[in-house]
């Protein structure tokens, strides 16, 4: 797992959904312009974006792009020449990120951080026979979601598929109090994407 950006503070797990709240006020008394609500398709978007951008970076050697598409606090932390360091491993083992374009992203969860100027995804995509996992962090810039925070890494979709299995195995039922936690959230939070990933293992080492 390859991870840069800045430490921001959790906060409650929430799934993506069809509203994010009541709107910010500006200065001038008018609701405040804001990033897209974190729907499903936003997501995936955002996601394979971020995700192609650094395939394009391990396939040229230039991370200018890449960088140029993050929060500017992520730019003032690192210049392309860092960020060609930090992913040094991807590259070295010669991860090939181009088949996620033909993909889409299982999510795992999404999280919105900092009173909704912050979201968190995490998710992989099913590609094999690695396949491609991801936790990313975005800020809402001048109504723009961009990465603050962005870890990739892999997993044989063998163990991948063997995790799933495992803990689909282990799902609370619904008349245990974790069941019902659970059950409660559904029912609070109405999610806009069609299927939810259940939570993936954690990668190992190659």
């Amino acid at each position: 797992m390859h991870t840069k950006g800045l430490p921001l503070a959790t906060a409650a797990l929430v799934l993506f959904f069809a509203g994010s709240g009541d709107p910010a006020i500006g200065q001038d008394g008018l609701p405040a312009k804001r990033a897209p609500t974190p729907t499903a398709l936003v997501g995936t978007i955002l996601v394979k974006n971020t995700v192609i951008a650094l395939g394009h970076a391990l396939n040229t050697g230039n991370f200018s792009v890449l960088r140029d598409l993050a929060a500017p606090s992520f730019r003032e932390a690192n210049d392309a020449a860092s960020l060609a360091g930090i992913f040094a491993d991807l590259k070295r083992r010669k991860i090939d990120l181009t088949p996620i374009v033909a993909l889409d992203p299982v999510f795992r969860e999404a999280t919105l951080l900092n009173n909704n100027q912050a979201l968190q995804v995490t998710g992989y995509f099913p590609s094999r026979p690695m396949s491609v996992t991801f936790n990313i962090i975005y800020q809402d810039v001048a109504a723009q979601w961009r990465p603050i925070s962005i870890s990739v890494g892999t997993i044989a979709a063998s163990q991948l598929s063997q995790g799933l299995a495992d803990q689909a195995g282990q799902a609370p039922r619904e008349g245990t109090k974790q069941g019902a936690d659970r059950k409660q959230i559904k029912e609070r939070i109405e999610p806009a994407v069609s299927s939810q990933g259940p939570a993936i293992p954690r990668p190992r080492p190659d």
